[in-house]
Order: structure tokens, then C-alpha cells, then sequence
């Protein structure tokens, strides 16, 4: 997989006055005005977009989307949940999407949070989710049950542009459009690219016919470039000192070309393929069925009945957590890259999602039998290791995901002496996979169907379910696959690249410990601390044994292994006679990296994109081809744990059709179709 150097992340450069109001060192701009900050974001973007009397009359379940360009100290953003709180009804959802390319480290945002102590309920919880690694790209956070934050730390060109399903001028548009926009940021003249054409444009084509404007600027140009896109403009009075600001909606919907204005040729094309885009159906699903019980399908199942969603868990051996999610202790662990990649970026993003995700539960009155936030230990055992943990340390000054410790500081981490020093992830740590798979459906009030299901059925605009013996389970508006190497059993899926690969998973008595382990350590393999009287140790890699039953030579293997990588942790003289343990089939992908999707209907997907055998460039203005409100959660490896929960966020924004969790560029990434794409570019049929 090709790499290149990841660019530097830029903090806001911060001065704060007598006051304790910060101003930006770069733009030589106050975030926000002297005269009172909340003050001004009420009259300038709540009040200007009338966003009290819209939310009041939102009809329960109803969504509203508000976007911001300029996320700064999170002012806005807290002023907005408020009033929220205050007027919206109680089941609808409140999504904020906000763009910034300097974010504020995290101490300066707390510092600014604690400006206005009447917000500090919303300050709190946004601290407490504030990234670990502002890594460039998405960023999740869930700040209650019914108001969620995507925040993108990038231009606000690009970031605006990421949130388009597609680059090609025929499919832009979003299945989800922006409600109301907080055109915010330093002033027009000291950060002219903020308000620039190309971001204005992008501002139109998120939004539809009614969508509002509110921005503090009354610039002329600000004001001729809204114009210029199709919003109605007024001039109204500005807040404190600003004599004046500018209100707008949208009354000229964007333009949507044809896909005839752009003929189909095998010659090179200025615009990009949609080949990920599928057309929205006509209502978003309410119905769904989930095969599959383990990791992957228990915490859709989990997100998707919080959305008010009537859900079917389908799971052959009647019990949740089994298959590869069965096994009695799993890591939220990925392994990082100071290069980027495709896969070096999913892995950041996931460990910083996995990392917000797992707090919560893991912090439950029953914790203690789900896992442990323990931290974990991510050691350099060699040359290569040492490297790589010292570019990542420079990629990330001011992170707090992961540091750097010695072997004596790692020791007194673990509690075990260490031979090497790694990198600490303070918020990871280990899960007992079933117990919380089976935790996840009882907080929702869910169960599992103990029948195996065979065949999908199309049946009019959703799908019948049959079982082995070709009998109707039901039928539902929507499916997913989340039933890992299986996925391939059905006949919609059997040209996804799955490949299965054994591995065994070792365990011993506590009594084996020389000391007590107090978090997991990962090297080439792992340990995790005691459970139950055990601790757990591995794992095997076994291409191409497809067998189930534990063998000693892999105990074998796993001792070694662990007495090679973490010497003196255990009493010598351990044989397989000592061990138990589990062997499964992970679920892997050619790239390693997870298929999240709608799955292809792969004859017309092929016809629709064959030139691209001629040139990887060819101008092709189709769509995706893809089987109506079907889609497919599986690949995901040995890091089902730290890769599900982003997956699952993005997946949930797909069935019911709302703005996007995670940018167009890892989407495709991760989508089922690309290796359609791959194989058509290279000949390959």
C-alpha cells in the first residue's frame, strides 16, 4: 500500500488578555467579542438563523442539521445545545457539523470553556470528547443522547468538499442537506480563503431551497458571493459594536447537471468517478434486520434501536458474542503509522473514536465484567519499533492518545518488570467481548433470534428472509450482513475477498504470573491482564485451516512467543499441557482495512464502469450500482474492537440517510465496492 509523509498538524496560536479572552496570534483576531461572546453568538447565529422557533417546531424523531465554518473555542456550539435543550422536542436529534483548520489545543479549551460558567454542562461534555489526536479529517462525538458533533479539522475548502458524497459536478449534493449555517471565523480581510467562491459554492450545494445564513460579516463580498450562489440576502444589525451582519435563505436551488452533459468516453476526465455513490431510496428504513450477533451486529443493533429503529438480531447460534467475537478477552488496539495511508489513517481514527467510545462503558456500574480502561502498552521490541515510536511522538506534538515511556516507567505501569519502553495509550485497554456483546442488546430492550438465515429475497422496495429449509422468516425494509466470513454465503456477497484466517488464543492460571499484569502489553504478540482466575495470551496466525479445535503446537507457539517478547512475566518450564484456550476465524480483507457499505449488484456495476480497463481516468458520470437498502459490516480482522465502533457510526449515517461521520476519502476506503473498482482499473474480471 503506497504511503506518503502525513502533513503537520497546526494548533491555534493563542494570546489571552487581562481578561482571560484568547485572540489569535496568526490571524491578529479575537474569537469572539469583547462585549460579551455569548451574547453574540445568540443575536448573530441562533437568532439569525431563528433557530429557537424552528427547533420548537420540529416533529418528534425530526433531525436538524446545522453546519459552521470556524468551530474555534466551541462557543457556538455550546449556545446552540442549550438552546436546543431548552426548545427542540425531547426524541429529536440535533446534528452540528463544524470545520476548523487551527484547532485549540486541549487545555486552551478548557481554559476559554470556563468563560461562561452558565454553559458548563455542555463545556464539560465537550472536553470530556474532545479528540485525543486532532488528527486532520472527521472527528465523532457524541455530546448527548440526541445531539452529536462532527468535527473536521481541516480548510474549509477541503472540509466542506469531504463532506460531498462525490467530486463528479452531477452528484454532489447530500442525501442529508445543511438546515441552518454559522458562517463564523477570523474577519474576510485577515482570512480571506474562509470566505472565498469556492467555499460559498460548497455552502450552496450542501444545502436545499430554504436552508439559512447567518454570518457577524457584512463584507460586500461576503454579501455579493451569497448572492452569487442563489441565497436572499438582508443587511440587519450587527451585535455590540458591528453596526451590521447578514441573514440569508437559500430561495435558488443549486443547479444539478445531467449525466448527459458529460458523456461517457474512454478519454481522461476533469472529474472524479461516483462510482461510491448510491442513490438515497425514497423514505429512510424503520425496519431492519441484522444477521450476525457478534461485535459488529450488537453494536448496530445497539445504535440503531437508540435511533427509535425496529430491529431483528439474527444469530445461528442463538447466542450473542460467538463466532469471532467469542473469545474471553480482545484489545482496542490498531497499529499506527507516522506515514500516511489509507490504513494508517483509519487506524488513527478509529483508536481516537474507540478510544471516546468505550469510556462510557467501561466506566458502568458493570464494568468489571465488560473490561478494563486500563491503558495499554504498545512496546518496542526491536530497531524498526523504536523508529517508528519516535516519528509518531514528532507526527503528534500535543496529543494526548498515546506517550512515549522508558522500560523502567513502562515496568511501573504494568507492574511486571519490562525489557523495553513504548508507547502508553492511557484511555485503551481490554473488553470481554461476549458479555459486552450481550450487553448491548439488553440496554436497548433486544434479544437474539436463534434461526440461520440462508437467502436474501428481493420484495419490492426491501427484503424477504429466508432459512435453510427455504422457509420466510419476515421481511424487513433494510438488511445488513454483519456475520463475518459468512457474509460470503449469500449470493449478493459471494464476490466480496474475504478470506478467512485461523487463530488460536492461549490462556493460563493467574498462578503463572510471576506479578500481577495490571493492563494489556502488545508487541508482535499480546498479553491482557487476569480474569476470572485467567489471563489471556496470543494470538496464531494459520492461513489456509479452516479447523476450530485447539491444537497444543499453537500453545506451543503463544509461550513462545510470550516468554520471547515479555521475559520473566510468567514461571518457566509452561506447556500446552498448562493452557487453555479458543481458536476462531478472523475475517480479513486483501487491503486489511473493514468493508462498510451497500453491497453491488456486481454484473451492472461492471458494465456501468467497464471502460475503466481502457483508462483509470475515463469520464464516466454513472452512479454505483448497488442492491437497494442492503449493506455489509465485516473485515474487520483482529481489531474488530478499536475498528467497529467508527464503522458502526458511519454505517448508521448510511441507512438513515444523514450527514456523513467520516470523510468521502475514507468512505471510499472502506467501501464493499472497491475492489470492483481495483479489478476493473487492472483488467481484472
Amino acid at each position: 500500500m503506497n504511503s506518503e509523509s502525513r502533513p503537520q498538524l497546526r494548533y491555534a496560536e493563542l494570546d489571552w488578555d487581562a481578561q482571560g479572552q484568547p485572540r489569535s496570534r496568526r490571524f491578529k483576531d479575537v474569537y469572539f467579542s469583547r462585549a460579551g461572546g455569548l451574547a453574540e453568538a445568540q443575536h448573530t447565529f441562533l437568532d439569525g438563523n431563528g433557530l429557537a422557533q424552528r427547533f420548537a417546531a420540529l416533529t418528534p424523531g425530526a433531525q436538524f442539521v446545522v453546519a459552521e465554518t470556524g468551530f474555534g473555542t466551541g462557543l457556538n456550539l455550546l449556545a446552540c445545545c442549550a438552546l436546543w435543550q431548552r426548545t427542540a422536542p425531547p426524541s429529536a436529534r440535533l446534528r452540528f457539523i463544524s470545520i476548523e483548520q487551527y484547532p485549540l489545543h486541549a487545555s486552551d479549551l478548557q481554559r476559554a470553556l470556563a468563560l461562561w460558567p452558565e454553559l458548563a454542562p455542555w463545556g464539560d461534555r465537550l472536553a470530556a470528547n474532545y479528540p485525543d489526536c486532532l488528527q486532520p479529517g472527521f472527528h465523532q462525538l457524541v455530546l448527548s443522547e440526541h445531539i452529536e458533533l462532527t468535527l473536521i479539522i481541516a480548510e474549509a475548502a477541503s472540509g466542506l468538499a469531504a463532506l460531498m458524497p462525490s467530486r463528479h459536478p452531477c452528484h454532489r449534493w447530500p442525501n442529508r442537506p445543511v438546515d441552518a449555517w454559522f458562517l463564523d471565523g477570523f474577519s474576510p480581510a485577515r482570512n480571506e480563503s474562509m470566505w472565498s467562491d469556492e467555499v460559498l459554492a460548497s455552502v450552496r450545494q450542501l444545502s436545499a431551497p430554504g436552508t439559512t445564513v447567518a454570518t457577524f460579516s457584512a463584507a460586500g463580498a461576503v454579501r455579493r458571493g451569497l448572492q452569487a450562489q442563489g441565497f436572499e440576502v438582508k443587511k440587519v444589525p450587527g451585535f455590540g459594536r458591528k453596526r451590521d451582519m447578514l441573514r440569508a435563505r437559500l430561495t435558488q436551488p443549486p443547479p444539478r447537471p445531467l449525466p448527459s452533459a458529460y458523456p461517457t468516453s474512454p478519454y481522461r476526465s476533469a472529474h472524479g468517478l461516483a462510482w461510491a455513490v448510491q442513490r438515497p431510496p425514497s423514505a429512510r428504513p424503520r425496519k431492519i434486520a441484522i444477521i450476525g450477533a457478534g461485535l459488529a451486529g450488537t453494536q448496530l443493533a445497539h445504535a440503531l434501536a437508540k435511533r427509535g429503529c425496529q430491529l431483528t438480531v439474527y444469530e445461528a447460534s442463538g447466542e450473542a458474542g460467538g463466532g469471532a467475537s467469542g473469545n474471553r478477552q480482545g484489545l482496542i488496539y490498531g497499529r499506527l503509522s507516522a506515514h500516511s495511508s489509507p490504513q494508517a489513517d483509519f487506524n488513527m481514527a478509529a483508536l481516537n473514536h474507540a478510544a471516546r467510545y468505550y469510556r462510557d462503558w467501561l466506566s458502568a456500574p458493570e464494568a468489571s465484567r465488560l473490561g478494563a480502561r486500563s491503558g495499554l502498552l504498545q512496546l518496542a521490541t526491536g530497531a524498526s519499533a523504536v523508529q517508528e515510536q519516535q516519528q509518531l511522538q514528532a507526527q503528534w506534538p500535543g496529543q494526548t492518545l498515546f506517550q512515549s515511556v522508558s522500560a523502567p516507567e513502562a515496568s511501573e505501569l504494568a507492574g511486571v518488570p519490562l525489557a523495553h519502553g513504548g508507547l502508553y495509550f492511557p484511555h485503551l485497554g481490554w473488553v470481554a467481548p461476549g458479555a459486552l456483546c450481550a450487553a448491548l442488546l439488553e440496554t436497548v430492550g433486544l434479544s437474539v433470534r436463534a434461526r440461520q438465515v440462508t437467502q436474501l429475497e428481493p420484495d419490492g422496495h426491501g427484503w424477504r428472509l429466508l432459512d435453510e429449509q427455504q422457509r420466510e422468516l419476515d421481511t424487513f425494509d433494510a438488511v445488513v450482513l454483519a456475520n463475518g466470513n459468512a457474509v460470503s454465503q449469500f449470493s449478493q456477497a459471494a464476490t466480496l475477498p474475504l478470506k478467512p484466517l485461523r487463530g488460536q488464543l492461549s490462556d493460563l492460571d493467574q498462578s503463572c504470573l510471576q506479578s500481577p499484569l495490571r493492563l494489556p502489553l502488545c508487541a508482535e504478540g499480546y498479553v491482557a491482564p487476569v480474569t476470572a482466575g485467567r489471563f489471556s495470551f496470543g494470538a496464531s496466525y494459520r492461513p489456509g485451516d479452516l479447523t476450530l479445535s485447539t491444537s497444543d503446537s499453537e500453545h506451543e507457539e503463544n509461550l513462545q512467543r510470550l516468554h520471547e517478547q515479555f521475559p520473566g512475566l510468567t514461571q518457566t518450564g509452561l506447556t500446552a499441557a498448562d493452557c487453555s484456550g479458543r481458536a476462531g476465524l478472523r475475517c480479513t480483507t486483501p487491503d486489511r482495512l473493514p468493508l462498510i457499505g451497500p453491497l453491488p449488484e456486481v454484473s451492472s456495476f461492471r458494465e456501468r464502469f467497464a471502460l475503466l480497463a481502457k483508462n483509470a481516468q475515463a469520464s464516466i458520470a454513472a452512479t454505483g450500482s448497488y442492491h437497494p437498502n442492503l449493506f455489509v459490516s465485516t473485515g474487520y480482522g483482529s481489531r474488530g474492537l478499536a475498528y467497529i465502533p467508527i464503522c458502526t457510526a458511519w454505517l448508521v449515517s448510511q441507512l438513515l440517510q444523514e450527514p456523513p461521520t467520516v470523510s468521502r476519502r475514507l468512505a471510499e476506503s472502506l467501501h464493499p465496492a472497491r475492489f470492483l473498482i481495483r479489478d476493473l482499473i487492472r483488467g481484472r474480471t
